[in-house]
């Protein structure tokens, strides 16, 4: 029997709804529960949505710049927690200071995305990249592989990497994976990566960065997953230490 997601949302942001239901009806192990699309007759509302968060395994609020203020939001996130549903928030960075009740920023709120009210397209993106990882943590929590987990979603938005050459110097850099394999830097495509391995039960992650050409640099890339989405740690050619950490 699948487990049951609980979306919480408000009208102004259902095509984030339909985004995370998307990636809900993507697996064989979840399946979403949204109210309005409950369309039994003669039952109140208050009771649909009652009944809909006793049956769910897990209860997620999109929380935005347009609910942060919606009741039925507020009460429904009351009610998940008072039956102790597991709750699980998406959220939009620019209003953490703003939340109170139930949900506030002193939670480990680990499922945040960047909202854009001047690029639609950009704040989609962003939040898509978000509920996908959020859904993938869910698989590997109830043991399951993701099918559709690539290196683009486990590094969604900007990261750095440290690393320790075996003679102790040191560098970093700033980079972007997009469009599946491609790895950037300042906005140009400086490598791709290839042979790619994912194993999220053994958390271990797989690569090698090849150079464009003229670049005929290579590097093979064994990491560990140690928070995934934002943390990664392992060795490169073997001998370098390479630290991973999402900065956006």
């Amino acid at each position: 029997m699948k487990k049951k997601i609980f979306i919480s949302y408000s009208d102004n942001d259902r095509n984030k709804m339909r985004s995370v239901e998307r990636l809900i009806n993507s697996t064989e192990t979840f399946a979403p529960i949204i109210i309005a699309d409950n369309r039994q007759i003669l039952i109140q509302l208050s009771d649909k949505v009652k009944t809909g968060i006793f049956e769910c395994d897990y209860f997620v609020p999109i929380l935005t710049r347009n609910s942060i203020t919606t009741q039925w939001i507020n009460q429904e996130i009351g009610f998940a927690t008072a039956i102790n549903r597991k709750t699980i928030p998406i959220v939009e960075k620019q209003i953490i200071d703003t939340l109170k009740g139930f949900i506030h920023k002193q939670l480990d709120l680990s499922y945040l995305f960047e909202g854009n009210e001047e690029n639609a397209r950009s704040e989609a993106s962003k939040f898509t990249a978000t509920s996908k990882i959020l859904i993938n943590d869910l698989l590997l929590e109830n043991k399951v592989t993701p099918k559709t987990v690539t290196l683009e979603n486990l590094f969604p938005g900007k990261w750095k990497n440290l690393y320790i050459i075996a003679d102790g110097s040191t560098g970093s850099e700033e980079f972007e994976i997009k469009e599946g394999n491609k790895y950037v830097i300042n906005g140009k495509h400086m490598f791709n990566l290839e042979n790619i391995t994912i194993d999220l039960k053994k958390k271990k992650i797989k690569f090698k960065k090849v150079g464009i050409p003229p670049d005929n640099r290579f590097a093979v890339n064994d990491i560990s997953i140690k928070e995934i989405g934002k943390k990664y740690e392992g060795l490169e050619d073997g001998t370098t230490k390479i630290s991973y950490y999402r900065i956006d």
